[in-house]
């Protein structure tokens, strides 16, 4: 889930401030998730500047793509996203709710976001907080949060503490700023989300850009993913036995098969088994010598 060419943001002398701009999202993502499983909370404005058109405009984008997530994770849509990957669904006005919990029902998550209407102020801290309640901190999937907003804070406490603890857990965080009724604070955007904000955070005017937009933040985030097993696999090596005795290290056990690591216990006669890189050598005790 990366994102390229981004903060794109509409001149103000294309902003009709004294009305609304109606907002479709056309929401896309990578189609190959299968190999790193993930856990995806989309945070969903559905403050009272979101009635109407933007709103159901809003609907239809995220259950696109969580369409495009269920095709992802299995290759064909049968209903349940797969490959070990969940999504949740958190929404919020004046204050937020989780409408699910990391599921993989693709109806269950229709469900909710068609639940949501539109009505009073904008709670950005406390979306975070319910979103990041979801998330199974002893989980090793990737963790992403992507926070649909068309509005300023104008209720609750300053997100950005939030959003910064919610970083320092490990969890992605992804902003996309939808231009409505209420405009848009593009520093405050970047402050939330996750670093570099040119692969974190976006503006869309259109439907076209905001699908692209959604492709490669996708694509970004599976490469993330590869990047953290590569360096996981590294240290792994690292450590590896194998490795230790292919440097000449050997693997010493007795008769009953348990690990010999001092030779205290250990008798003139005994018989113990050297376990080499190739093959292995069984052989006698002569003479136990102690350190002193």
């Amino acid at each position: 889930m990366g994102l390229n060419n981004s903060n794109k943001i509409i001149s103000a002398d294309r902003i009709d401030c004294s009305g609304s701009l109606k907002v479709t999202l056309a929401l896309s993502a990578s189609p190959d998730i299968t190999e790193n499983p993930t856990d995806i909370v989309l945070i969903l404005d559905r403050s009272g500047s979101m009635a109407g058109s933007p709103l159901e405009n809003l609907k239809a984008g995220a259950k696109k793509f969580i369409d495009i997530i269920e095709e992802s994770t299995g290759g064909t849509q049968d209903g349940t996203i797969g490959s070990g990957s969940r999504m949740g669904i958190v929404s919020f006005s004046g204050t937020a709710v989780q409408n699910t919990q990391l599921i993989t029902s693709v109806d269950a998550l229709k469900d909710a976001v068609d639940s949501l209407t539109a009505g009073g102020l904008t709670n950005h801290a406390d979306a975070f907080t319910k979103a990041v309640a979801l998330f199974d901190p002893a989980s090793t999937h990737t963790k992403v949060m992507v926070m649909f907003t068309d509005g300023e804070t104008t209720a609750g406490p300053n997100p950005n503490p939030v959003a910064a603890a919610a970083r320092a857990q490990g969890i992605i965080i992804y902003c996309i700023g939808l231009i409505g009724s209420d405009g848009i604070d593009v520093s405050v955007l970047n402050a939330w989300a996750s670093d570099p904000d040119a692969t974190h955070v976006a503006v869309t005017p259109d439907a076209a850009d905001l699908e692209e937009q959604l492709r490669n933040r996708m694509e970004h985030m599976i490469e993330l993913r590869r990047h953290k097993l590569a360096l996981l696999s590294e240290r792994l090596e690292g450590v590896s036995p194998v490795k230790k005795l292919a440097q000449g290290y050997s693997y010493v056990t007795d008769e009953n098969g348990h690990t010999l690591t001092d030779a205290e216990g250990v008798k003139a006669g005994d018989r113990v088994k050297i376990r080499l890189l190739k093959g292995a050598l069984e052989a006698e005790v002569t003479e136990v010598l102690h350190e002193r």
